[in-house]
């Protein structure tokens, strides 16, 4: 009878400290998990402050890029109205490819018109329907008389389907908000943008942070001239039709990531250590939640153990 009896003590007593070590840990891993959404929460709030914040940065380049390959434009336009009163000269240039004052007058007023930082990145060309007539980047100089057709420039590109849509764009004045290509090669499984949109960009950022803009050359045009080309040949005819005129196309590229390097460090290091801070304050909540957890357990067993022990001897 006295065996029985403390069968049953220890039987209760056990489904006792098994339920308060049950709900122990059940909190334990219930509040870790709460902790964990915290934190992934705050982290998301950060990096959606810290995308905001670059592209206000980018349409401030944006801006800046607009201005200035306008006033590139309204020099290169000075410079070739002197070099050409016979307009017809003008337009024979313009038709071919070769060593012709036009294409001196288009390099050199693009040479050293740089935006932020100086590199190929962010750096000027220019395009005639012939296709990238003056370039003065390192990685894709040609010589004065050459030309890059479209399809040449988009052999060179890394991301060749978003080059087709960029120079499509800037060629066809269907530009978006934000026009850009990707030429660099980027990592084995890098993500490749499928078209140029905002979408795109919020992509690369949330896959690789502020790193995800270090492939992305923006792109701004500016027309020589806005509605009509040079010879004053509009750019829709009165049917509506687009027409096949001598337009002349400046391009104003820029790396967001160099600026940010450059001239920005003090905004990548303010979010890069609000995330880390934001991961270790939960991480060191999480772990004394676990270590509290561990020690209230090792306690209930202590206590178990001196419980039966107490009902043996009876």
């Amino acid at each position: 009878m006295k065996e029985r009896k403390y069968s049953i003590t220890i039987m209760v007593v056990s489904v006792i400290i098994a339920l308060i070590l049950g709900a122990n840990i059940y909190s334990v891993l219930t509040t870790s998990q709460t902790m964990e959404e915290l934190k992934r929460n705050d982290i998301e709030r950060t990096k959606e402050q810290e995308y905001i914040a670059i592209m206000a940065i980018v349409d401030e380049n944006i801006d800046k890029a607009k201005v200035q390959a306008d006033i590139v434009k309204d020099s290169a336009e000075k410079d070739i109205l002197k070099a050409y009163p016979n307009k017809d000269a003008l337009k024979h240039d313009l038709s071919v490819i070769g060593d012709y004052p036009i294409y001196h007058i288009l390099k050199s007023n693009i040479q050293g018109k740089f935006l932020n930082v100086k590199n190929d990145n962010n750096d000027m060309n220019v395009w005639t329907k012939l296709g990238k007539v003056a370039d003065t980047s390192h990685n894709c100089a040609f010589e004065l008389g050459e030309v890059f057709t479209i399809d040449n420039e988009i052999a060179k590109q890394n991301n060749k389907p978003l080059a087709r849509i960029a120079i499509n764009g800037f060629m066809n004045q269907t530009n978006k908000d934000y026009s850009f290509w990707m030429y660099l090669p980027t990592p084995d499984g890098y993500y490749l943008p499928v078209k140029m949109d905002e979408s795109e960009l919020q992509k690369l950022f949330d896959k690789y942070g502020a790193k995800g803009f270090e492939y992305v050359e923006f792109l701004t045009a500016s027309y020589l001239r806005q509605d009509s080309d040079i010879f004053g040949i509009e750019d829709i005819d009165q049917n509506g039709i687009k027409t096949d005129n001598d337009k002349i196309v400046f391009i104003q590229g820029f790396n967001v990531y160099d600026d940010l390097k450059a001239n920005h460090a003090d905004l990548l290091q303010y979010y890069e250590s609000t995330i880390k801070n934001t991961e270790d304050k939960y991480d060191t909540i999480n772990n004394n939640l676990k270590g509290t957890g561990i020690l209230i357990t090792i306690i209930l067993l202590l206590g178990f153990i001196g419980i039966a022990r107490g009902v043996s001897k009876v």
